[in-house]
């Protein structure tokens, strides 16, 4: 994430927050998740399409697809409604590769029905479900044991400090509690849940134990229902306010 802070004007909230297409040598190309996939609109993208995308154009693809999937565990774990192809981007990295920018444009919206702009496999499911994408972590080059390890500990990170940062960001208690749900539910609760104790069996030996910890955590949801269902200027970061 870039640096970013809050100041006040006029009595309203100011975000404040610095450029990551600048640099001591100048402006550093930037181009949008829409523009690197060619998509004629920002919504109706898969996160999976943008993962074969990160795996021919980027410098280091093993290390971005893993960033990919976990930003999009984090827009699931914080509600954020605002993932469409405008808000990825991409930094010229040299040698006619790229790598993702910093994350931006992340807003919880406790108050708003729960589905991803883009969709992780299929366009026609938009579903925000932490399960869906652990079903799909072969497509980011991570294994199922590690996708249940990383969706686990942010979940729990996330749990454990978002009232302090929301209070430390100057957020009312009242202002606190609208946002409660937005990160309080019941994915964020499936995805804590996603990395139990292995409980060995008597005769059942550890190799065992481990295969048959992996499938439960690649069984199907049955506690939530799944939801159903301009081109971009290539300097979109200009619509950022610089740090002064």
């Amino acid at each position: 994430m870039p640096k970013a802070r809050i100041e006040m004007s006029d009595g309203l909230p100011v975000a404040i927050i610095q450029r990551f297409d600048r640099s001591d040598k100048g402006r550093i190309p930037f181009i949008s998740a829409q523009t690197m996939l060619d998509a004629p609109t920002a919504t109706g993208g898969t996160y999976v399409s943008l993962a074969d995308t990160i795996r021919q154009h980027t410098a280091s693809p093993h290390e971005e697809m893993h960033a990919l999937f976990r930003r999009v565990g984090f827009s699931i774990l914080v509600s954020n409604v605002d993932d469409h192809l405008k808000n990825h981007g991409f930094l010229y990295a040299g040698n006619g590769k790229w790598r993702l920018s910093p994350a931006f444009d992340v807003n919880p919206a406790p108050e708003r029905f729960r589905e991803l702009k883009t969709a992780i496999a299929d366009p026609a499911d938009p579903s925000s479900s932490i399960a869906l994408l652990m079903d799909h972590s072969f497509c980011f080059e991570i294994d199922p044991d590690k996708a249940a390890q990383i969706v686990g500990s942010m979940a729990k990170t996330i749990q454990m400090n978002w009232r302090v940062l929301a209070h430390e960001a100057g957020m009312s208690r009242a202002e606190v509690g609208d946002y409660r749900l937005a990160f309080e539910h019941e994915e964020a609760k499936y995805a804590a849940r996603a990395v139990a104790p292995t409980v060995v069996a008597p005769g059942l030996e550890p190799q065992a134990a481990d295969t048959a910890k992996g499938s439960m955590q690649r069984q199907p949801r049955k506690d939530i229902a799944a939801a159903t269902p301009q081109a971009q200027s290539d300097n979109v970061a200009d619509g950022f306010d610089p740090s002064p």
